[in-house]
């Protein structure tokens, strides 16, 4: 072998050491919480990874504090379900969300390239406003990234630099309730220019202080054709003799509803569109019959109310309610019924007179 040739070799071997130096001398990727998300009462949270390349194997140790989050889930980007591994994400339940991955081969990640999984949680209840940190393990070990065997990262990771490449993060935990307050009137108790009479029971007033009388509100699905599905339900709220309701909506339901109405002897009467959910929500269905769907609601003096007359519930004011009306109305009957539509405690030619004149009309629900 002469001289030029050897010369070469050296060159070429010399090259090779220095290219598989470089190769093997990159820092180890930042892996990052981040921003928690939240829809449908959970709290999704990204594991978020920068200059990812070239990593074969993967230890993960989350601590999250178990007073205050429940974990219900994780998922993984799909280049890592895509390689064949030891895959093992886990969580005990007692504070510490592990995954362990160790493979012969690198990594390629799937879209989103930059995601390494979502890990998802529910709120406890009683910690609303609470900034819940959600921090890396600093045990030797318990969080490292290093290619596959038997290469390593400049610097490899220690208890010492965990904090420049594994960021801690945290879930900004929501209020508990949002408040829908409404403004209507039923047609039966109302008395101009703004007043409900407190509907009546055998003993006077049914309802203590000023509470006209009782209502059910519904939030029901926006989307197409979905009008049907009832979201979320309050019984028996009170609506006070100027009109206002005011009740809890727990965060979890932030989305666009429409808002239905349901009295005792009213018709169903809805929103004119669906509202969006994500803060308190203020509506008020007496300023124009726009105001509900199908503008489905009376002119009163200026005052727009909700029909009554729907003794039986069926959607519709006719000949069945005013028989219902008519039967108690001939025994005199009186109470809290539904086929008092006044509200004051009797049933009688007065509560015919409402049903007769809104089911001449035809009047019924009008829904999405």
């Amino acid at each position: 072998m002469d001289i030029k040739s050897t010369i070469r070799r050296t060159f070429i071997i010399t090259l090779l050491l220095v290219l598989t130096l470089e190769i093997f001398s990159q820092a180890p990727p930042v892996t990052s919480v981040g921003t928690a998300t939240y829809a449908g009462g959970i709290y999704s949270v990204p594991i978020t990874v920068t200059d990812f390349s070239n990593v074969g194997n993967i230890s993960l140790s989350l601590n999250y504090n178990t007073s205050e989050l429940v974990y219900t889930g994780v998922t993984l980007n799909s280049g890592l379900e895509a390689v064949n591994a030891v895959l093992t994400p886990v969580s005990d339940q007692s504070g510490l969300f592990r995954l362990s991955y160790v493979s012969g081969t690198a990594i390629t990640l799937g879209s989103p390239a930059g995601t390494l999984l979502v890990i998802t949680f529910q709120a406890k209840p009683g910690n609303q406003g609470i900034h819940s940190i959600l921090s890396w393990s600093t045990l030797q070990g318990a969080c490292d990234m290093t290619p596959p065997a038997p290469g390593s990262f400049t610097p490899q990771i220690t208890t010492a630099n965990l904090p420049d490449f594994f960021k801690d993060g945290f879930i900004d935990i929501l209020s508990t309730d949002i408040t829908l307050t409404l403004t209507l009137f039923l047609e039966g108790l109302y008395t101009p220019p703004g007043d409900l009479n407190q509907a009546q029971g055998d003993a006077g007033n049914q309802f203590p202080g000023v509470t006209a009388d009782q209502i059910t509100v519904e939030l029901h699905s926006a989307g197409a054709g979905q009008y049907s599905t009832i979201i979320y339900t309050v019984p028996n709220t009170n609506l006070n003799t100027s009109g206002q309701a005011s009740l809890a909506i727990p965060s979890a339901f932030n989305g666009t509803y429409y808002i239905t109405i349901r009295h005792r002897n009213s018709i169903e009467t809805v929103s004119s569109a669906p509202l969006s959910f994500t803060g308190n929500v203020m509506f008020d269905f007496s300023t124009s019959s726009s105001q509900a769907f199908g503008s489905n609601l009376k002119n009163k003096s200026g005052t727009y109310v909700i029909y009554s007359g729907d003794v039986n519930q069926d959607g519709l004011i006719d000949i069945s309610d005013m028989i219902l009306v008519d039967n108690l109305s001939a025994l005199a009957s009186t109470g809290y019924l539904a086929a008092d539509i006044n509200g004051d405690g009797l049933i009688d030619i007065t509560d015919m007179i409402l049903v007769d004149n809104n089911s001449s009309q035809a009047i019924g629900a009008i829904t999405p």
